[in-house]
């Protein structure tokens, strides 16, 4: 009977301290499972917030433009500004115009254009544009952009002079932008004849 009790003692034991490995087994591989899971959420997280980074950048590259602004300015320099800036916002970068800029002779409300080049003349000087692009003349064909060209470039048209210069400067203001070359018809002094003299010679792109 004494010898029944022992083993069935012994028997108890070994079922136990059988369970007990089993418990702690299972524990030790739930822990694994759960670190790795939490590694490769870790390493997810990493990759979206890359992601993101990423996009950032390219969305706030994409929004600026880069101009060179040169002449009368404190510092003449090369200016990354966010994109639908006017000239104005380009000079204060520069820290502001010189006594010797002509106020007259530059529209300072000029909405800047990637890789333009802005010259701000001084009092009197007529060897230069008054305000020059990049983009204000086509290049391979000589034509002038009206978004972009400042009154001096405006006058190189037929029939254009100061007055009508002026006003297809205001009606680009008031529109914000031409968005097509017929809208020129629209601009007080420019009737069928001088619009066909100048639809040529003119472009918005």
């Amino acid at each position: 009977m004494k010898n029944k009790n022992k083993y069935l003692l012994i028997t108890i034991i070994l079922v136990f301290t059988l369970l007990t490995v089993m418990v702690i087994n299972l524990n030790a591989n739930s822990k694994e499972y759960i670190i790795g899971d939490t590694d490769s959420s870790i390493m997810q997280d990493e990759s979206i917030a890359d992601d993101t980074e990423e996009e950032n950048y390219e969305q706030e590259e994409n929004s600026n433009v880069t101009v060179f602004v040169s002449g009368e300015v404190l510092n003449q320099r090369v200016v990354e500004i966010e994109k639908g800036k006017r000239l104005i916002d380009a000079v204060e970068i520069c820290g502001g115009l010189t006594e010797k800029a002509d106020l007259n002779a530059v529209n300072l409300a000029l909405v800047l254009e990637e890789e333009g080049h802005y010259i701000i003349p001084a009092i009197g000087d007529t060897n230069v544009l008054n305000v020059t692009n990049l983009n204000q003349m086509n290049s391979s064909s000589n034509l002038v952009n009206i978004n972009s060209a400042d009154i001096e470039l405006l006058k190189t048209l037929p029939g254009v002079g100061d007055v009508l210069g002026q006003r297809i400067l205001d009606k680009r203001d008031e529109l914000g932008k031409f968005t097509s070359i017929n809208q020129l018809n629209d601009v007080s002094g420019i009737g069928d004849k001088k619009f066909s003299d100048i639809k040529d010679k003119v472009t918005i792109d």
